[in-house]
């Protein structure tokens, strides 16, 4: 009998998943942030709650970032499975232009 309510359980999770607990770290580096070179990674815990680490990149019209755009945007990315491998991950650029012509990191 347990086995056919985990099972029952099981499907139900599947029709009707639970809303996960998230853990949400956002990095930016510019004064303006936006989604132009932004980088987005959500990764299931073992404990059931999604990691989600994000570096926003700029704004390419100076357009103010809401948090619905942001979770709209986030949303698209796929919860990957833990594998245990390190992999390195580019950050986006942020260097910011100065009148004069000098580039300096923001």
């Amino acid at each position: 009998m347990r086995t056919l309510v985990r099972r029952l359980r099981r499907l139900e999770d599947r029709v009707n998943p639970k809303p996960r607990e998230i853990f949400r770290m956002v990095f930016c580096g510019v004064r303006e942030p936006g989604l132009v070179g932004a980088i987005c990674s959500r990764t299931l815990c073992p404990n059931g709650i999604v990691s989600e680490c994000i570096f926003l990149g700029r704004s390419a019209d100076g357009h103010r970032l809401t948090n619905e755009e942001l979770d709209r945007w986030i949303a698209t990315f796929p919860i990957e499975k833990p594998d245990g491998i390190i992999r390195p991950v580019r950050l986006p650029d942020c260097t910011v232009p100065i009148p004069d012509g000098e580039v300096r990191r923001a």
